[in-house]
């Protein structure tokens, strides 16, 4: 069994609680809610469940569990994104990931609490599935390299590069050492590129710069690079450099990072429908130092910033 206690600066979340009951999905560990005599407790059945640490440790990778495990782990991923949930409330460690060993079914823990995060994230799973599997002497697993090349590329791993990897391991192609995955985009236009360009050839921007902050819109994984002073998010296209048009609920010119010493701030232009980070709402004007692996939502369009 694992367990997490209430408080009354921890109260559930009854909203959240109710998106992953009726969600339809079987990727979520359902808790129940424990009165005690002091505390009551959220508490997630795992009878009958093996931490997936345990379960590599017990039988050898082959191609077939390892599909299962990356396709589910994305499914998972894309449910959190429709549902809004916030996927620092997800239990991505190899300790707290569950599986039902007869068929291979993984099972996550959702904490449904009031601004409760955990240390481990989804990037770290995916980096320990290498670390704690052991593969079978008696099939290729080749098709390994280009995982290992996926989750080793950049400080934050490309989902949309592991969905694309995915789909041509599930069609049956395995990726052996010298075949590898071409469809990487641009961070600024989104165009497809090539392995070895230094320059996007449809807008001229340079490919990858090490150590340069950015933030990444969580609904299409673009990334934007903070290499200037101000950026202005919003959909006014002629003076946002981050450009949101699809989403009727941000505002014209909604938010403002500016940077001063090597530090990032958030900050509400008078927004709408409001500027939101680790739950609390920016009054407008106000600044907000950012951390890595902040989250902030404008409105309901939830952004990461990463140092």
């Amino acid at each position: 069994m694992f367990s997490v206690r209430l408080s009354k600066t921890n109260q559930m979340n009854k909203s959240e609680l109710q998106s992953i009951k009726n969600c339809g999905s079987d990727l979520f560990l359902i808790p129940t809610l424990m009165d005690g005599h002091i505390t009551k407790q959220l508490v997630f059945n795992t009878r009958e469940l093996v931490s997936i640490k345990n379960y590599l440790e017990m039988m050898p990778m082959s191609k077939k569990v390892f599909v299962s495990i990356l396709s589910q782990f994305l499914e998972l991923l894309r449910k959190v994104d429709e549902l809004s949930l916030d996927s620092r409330k997800v239990h991505f460690d190899m300790e707290h990931v569950f599986v039902v060993p007869s068929i291979r079914k993984l099972k996550f823990v959702y904490v449904p609490i009031e601004d409760y995060t955990v240390n481990s994230t989804a990037d770290d799973f995916l980096r320990n599935l290498v670390q704690y599997a052991s593969f079978s002497e008696y099939e290729d697993s080749s098709y390994m390299n280009e995982y290992i090349n996926i989750i080793n590329r950049d400080y934050k791993i490309s989902m949309y590069d592991l969905s694309v990897y995915l789909s041509i391991l599930t069609n049956g192609n395995v990726c052996s050492s010298n075949t590898h995955i071409t469809s990487l985009r641009c961070w600024n236009c989104n165009a497809i590129l090539k392995r070895g360009n230094q320059f996007c050839p449809a807008c001229g921007e340079r490919i990858f710069k090490e150590n340069i902050p950015c933030i990444i819109r969580q609904k299409t994984q673009e990334k934007t690079l903070l290499d200037t002073n101000d950026l202005i998010l919003g959909k006014n296209r002629n003076e946002c450099k981050v450009f949101i048009g699809d989403n009727p609920l941000v505002s014209r010119k909604h938010a403002l990072i500016s940077s001063k010493n090597g530090c990032f701030f958030l900050i509400d232009m008078g927004s709408t429908n409001g500027t939101y980070i680790n739950g609390i709402k920016l009054q407008s004007g106000d600044k907000y130092r950012l951390r890595n692996d902040d989250k902030f939502y404008l409105a309901n369009e939830l952004f990461v910033f990463y140092m």
